[in-house]
């Protein structure tokens, strides 16, 4: 178990950062939460850096204060001359002019996820893969370690208003990133601690099927670093399945005793779970879960075995998780007027449109729910 420290590759990647130093590199779809995060990284690194975005927003004036230059229409005349590197976003359609532009030009091009992989090598990687939950997941161990003062560099799926917006880069050591399974994106990345929170059928537009999703994620925590750790729900057959014969350590969590992060719920006020946490059947800690709904109380059992293993003591994962406030449009407040209560929520899954509404009745305990979708 590595629990925290640094691996031989890593520090090599750390060494090799350097060689973004005064590389032209061109971001399509600049604007974008994960694009964005990543020009951040780049012009830290030293680059010379472009990029565009259909329309400006208050992202592109602020990489333009970092000295990017970035334009809001995309033309093959954007591309900076003797470009090296161009990165595109899973948004973009493989006919866009400047995209078609950089492949005629010899310079390499790559998908954000393959440079996400990359920067992801030169630090603690931290990555959170599932069908549900990665985003809060995520965003709670980004804000536990943001507050226990290890500044993260990170991307999330959705805005966290704790966390200053859906990235950041910190100087911190560690890097978490949501591990997106669409059109196998998550297989770029290397992890040293990752979880799998549950596997579902989803994006059937990329996948045959249940068993091609179950064999992504099979692929996925094999990439997970020899010496790392890969936390996976221990109460999901799909998942279980996707994590044998891993070649690094895998601890499963769930509310059964038989998982080696294992919770007992104690009391439950509106939803929001007190649990007692153990570890290979040892106390490790006790936590309110700040939001409501059981899977809120999986996401935060996951997101404490990974902290733990980032390097945190049981006490700053436990205090720092309960200040959680959440993610926007997960159960987010939009208002309340007339005796009525509004919430958005970004649930599109039959399994999440459960859940979300079981949690938002144990909170609210509505007379009466209408469900807009």
């Amino acid at each position: 178990m590595m629990n925290g420290m640094e691996t031989e590759q890593q520090t090599g990647a750390k060494n090799q950062s350097t060689c973004y130093l005064g590389r032209r590199i061109h971001l399509i779809g600049i604007s974008g939460a994960g694009m964005r995060a990543l020009g951040q990284m780049l012009l830290d690194r030293g680059a010379i850096l472009s990029g565009s975005d259909s329309g400006g927003n208050g992202v592109a004036e602020r990489l333009r204060e970092q000295g990017a230059t970035v334009y809001t229409s995309q033309c093959p005349e954007n591309l900076p001359d003797e470009c090296d590197l161009v990165v595109y976003s899973a948004a973009i359609d493989e006919q866009n002019p400047e995209l078609l532009a950089g492949r005629r030009s010899g310079a390499e091009v790559v998908k954000y996820s393959q440079l996400l992989g990359r920067l992801m090598a030169e630090k603690v990687g931290i990555a959170v893969a599932g069908t549900h939950g990665k985003s809060t997941t995520a965003a709670m161990v980004s804000h536990v370690l943001n507050q226990a003062g290890e500044d993260p560099s990170f991307i999330i799926g959705a805005t966290v208003d704790q966390l200053g917006g859906p990235s950041g880069v910190g100087k911190g050591r560690h890097f978490v990133a949501e591990a997106c399974e669409f059109d196998r994106s998550f297989l770029n990345l290397h992890p040293q601690y990752a979880a799998i929170l549950n596997v579902e059928e989803d994006h059937l537009d990329c996948y045959r099927d249940l068993e091609a999703i179950i064999e992504a994620f099979r692929a996925f925590g094999a990439g997970v670093a020899a010496e790392g750790v890969l936390v996976v729900n221990g109460e999901d057959r799909n998942a279980l399945q996707a994590v044998r014969n891993m070649r690094c350590d895998v601890e499963t969590f769930g509310l059964s005793d038989q998982c080696c992060w294992a919770a007992r719920p104690l009391s439950s006020d509106r939803g929001r779970v007190r649990m007692r946490l153990r570890k290979a059947g040892r106390d490790f800690c006790e936590l309110l879960v700040p939001l409501p709904g059981v899977h809120n109380a999986y996401n935060a059992l996951a997101a404490a075995a990974l902290l733990h293993h980032a390097g945190l003591e049981a006490d700053q994962i436990a205090r720092y998780l309960e200040t959680f406030s959440g993610a926007r449009r997960r159960m987010m407040l939009k208002a309340r007027k007339g005796g009525v209560t509004v919430v958005d929520d970004y649930a599109h899954h039959p399994t999440e449109i459960q859940a979300t509404l079981r949690a938002l009745c144990d909170f609210y305990q509505p007379k009466r729910t209408v469900c807009v979708f």
